[in-house]
């Protein structure tokens, strides 16, 4: 289990420790802690200055006087350099891409509760030191920086893109701290209904059984009282953030504020962390839940921000101008959003939240000579599914908690561990479980690896149980094979050998008839097996073409197009380990649409080229 305190924690209240930031505090601590952003990322692009920053927090964090579990990823994050992928500082050297020490660390028990809750508590005073300031956001920074390249490498992933969902986070609260809440929920101006830690980092999670298992922490203490959170996360409205984009074509604009981060956790509580939210609530009531009290939340976020080090956290001049639009088309975006989830939770407030949100659409047409239209289907929005493809075939590949699970679940499934293999899948999110099954297995080099080009179903196909009796390991074995049906897990996979079998081809082969069965691909997407492997070739030659020395350093295993005719939207994210990019795929008729993703230094978007593949 997490932390309690990063996870699901106490929020403190009282004079010098505030559990929330509403109104006129809010926006003095904001400019407080922009003027620290301010300084620090003016540093940051001087070699000399940076290495004066991170001397500075060694000399407060004291990593030798840590334990070993928490010493060597502190030295990782403090040594050498840690900055975005699309910005050259002409460093001496280079951080190893993609490893998010900064977020490995923040997710890690002692990273927690050695350091990062240093950050929690230092943004809730509210008359902080400077020195503790100043670690903090630097901190902060460091989040920011894994948060952002994070993003970047998943480009082609919608929930990575713009994380749009609901989430759940639980608290144990004293009283003070509630009536906190209340207060702000009274408030009778609904656009003084709001609060936010700015910068603060809190963890939420998309299960709710998560969220109630950590809040039955309050039988402990009779003076903490139970609190669910439900939190609509959304992006902003895409009328209005290209109107933004187009008058301000530099700047910055990301939906890091909301991000998966469960691969990059060792307690698999399907995690999204929540960086710098700005809070709306639509309501708070109370009620009994299995026999106990609870407080109920609902609260609204928008996931976007400007953080970016070209964003030196400036309120002057021209950034100034920046700030103020896209705030507008911020708080635009939200007022939709509570107009319409007021319908359901506070029906008496559905008209002044459209009142709010029309008076910030002529706000943007007068401030910023634009012309809008009025939309009410943001609140329905979702970030949608796409299925991946890891090709990635080194542990080097992937970040080091990642590429442990990897192996975790590979020794599981090669020695006929299911029931280990089971738990690995079970810290997964929903919508990523089937990725474990789609994978083969990763190496180092340093020892050959049984099988390595088998995925888990072809593992599963040479591995029938030799027993009547059905233990644990045999039990688990049949639950993943029920797992099967699901037509996110593809059956047209061969293995990455020269036999190139199908899980069903193997089954065969070994009398396992209803095995076998099981195991046969349902097409969902008809296509000649010929016009398949044309456009196979093209692809591989492209994905060469642009990505050639990140598929060789990573011994990358090329997609097999027949994955496609299993899907009902026959699309494909293809992520190339360390480019901060991929490919991202789709089947229409006997062509391939191809949209490619390359993060160029010096642009402050990735470069996104447009192509079609034709079978000919």
């Amino acid at each position: 289990m997490a932390p309690s305190e990063r996870f699901f924690g106490p929020v403190l209240s009282s004079a010098e420790c505030e559990s929330v930031f509403a109104g006129s505090t809010e926006t003095k601590r904001m400019d407080l802690v922009r003027t620290q952003i301010h300084a620090i990322r003016s540093k940051w692009s001087n070699e000399q200055e940076y290495k004066k920053l991170t001397s500075t927090l060694r000399e407060y964090i004291r990593p030798e006087r840590q334990p070993q579990s928490i010493r060597n990823p502190v030295e990782q994050l403090l040594q050498g350099f840690n900055d975005y992928a699309d910005t050259d500082y002409a460093r001496t050297s280079k951080a190893t891409p993609e490893q998010h020490a900064a977020l490995e660390l923040y997710c890690s028990e002692d990273g927690y509760q050695y350091l990062y809750s240093l950050i929690s508590r230092t943004l809730r005073i509210a008359n902080a030191p400077t020195e503790l300031l100043v670690t903090a956001v630097t901190l902060v920074e460091f989040l920011t920086i894994d948060l952002y390249n994070l993003r970047l490498s998943n480009l082609g992933d919608p929930r990575y893109a713009n994380y749009q969902g609901i989430t759940f986070r639980g608290l144990s609260v004293t009283f003070k701290a509630l009536e906190d809440y209340r207060n702000v929920t009274c408030n009778k101006d609904l656009a003084k209904r709001n609060f936010a830690i700015p910068l603060g980092l809190m963890s939420s999670t998309t299960d709710v059984k998560v969220m109630e298992e950590f809040a039955q922490g309050t039988d402990e203490d009779p003076n903490l009282h139970r609190m669910h959170w439900t939190i609509h996360i959304h992006g902003i409205d895409e009328d209005l953030l290209n109107v933004y984009l187009k008058k301000y074509p530099n700047s910055v604009v990301t939906s890091i504020c909301a991000m998966p981060v469960a691969r990059l956790s060792p307690f698999g509580e399907k995690e999204i962390l929540l960086r710098g939210a700005f809070f709306q609530i639509i309501s708070m009531e109370s009620g009994v839940l299995n026999g106990y009290d609870v407080h109920k939340l609902v609260v609204v976020m928008i996931n976007a921000n400007r953080d970016h080090t070209t964003e030196l956290g400036s309120n002057e001049g021209e950034k100034k101008l920046q700030r103020d639009a896209f705030n507008r088309i911020v708080m635009a975006s939200k007022y939709e959003v509570c107009a319409s989830l007021a319908v359901q939770y506070s029906a008496v407030d559905v008209v002044t939240y459209n009142m709010l949100h029309q008076e910030k659409l002529d706000e943007i047409r007068r401030m910023d000579g634009v012309d809008v239209i009025r939309n009410t289907d943001l609140v329905d929005a979702r970030s949608r599914e796409k299925a991946i493809w890891l090709g990635g075939s080194m542990f080097s590949s992937y970040s080091r908690h990642y590429a442990d699970l990897r192996r975790q679940w590979q020794d599981a499934t090669i020695q006929s561990r299911w029931s280990e293999a089971e738990k690995v899948l079970q810290k997964e999110y929903n919508w990523r479980r089937s990725d474990w099954y789609n994978v083969a297995k990763l190496s180092d080099d340093k020892e050959p690896v049984i099988r390595e080009g088998y995925t888990v179903l072809h593992e599963l196909a040479v591995q029938t149980p030799q027993t009547q009796i059905e233990d644990q390991e045999v039990l688990a074995w049949k639950r993943m094979v029920e797992a099967l049906t699901a037509p996110e897990i593809w059956k047209t996979l061969r293995t990455f050998d020269e036999g190139g079998k199908t899980p069903q081809e193997l089954a065969q082969e070994r009398g396992q008839l209803e095995l076998a069965a099981r195991l046969e691909p349902q097409i969902r997407y008809q296509m000649p097996s010929e016009v398949i492997g044309k456009l196979e070739c093209k692809l591989h030659k492209l994905m060469h073409d642009k990505a050639g020395k990140f598929i060789e350093e990573h011994a990358f295993r090329m997609p097999q197009l027949t994955v496609l005719t299993e899907m009902e939207k026959p699309e494909l994210w293809i992520p190339i380990p360390h480019m901060y990019g991929g490919f991202a795929i789709e089947l229409k008729g006997r062509e391939l649409d191809v949209t490619v993703f390359e993060t160029v230094v010096g642009h402050v978007r990735p470069r996104k080229t447009h192509l079609v593949l034709v079978a000919g």
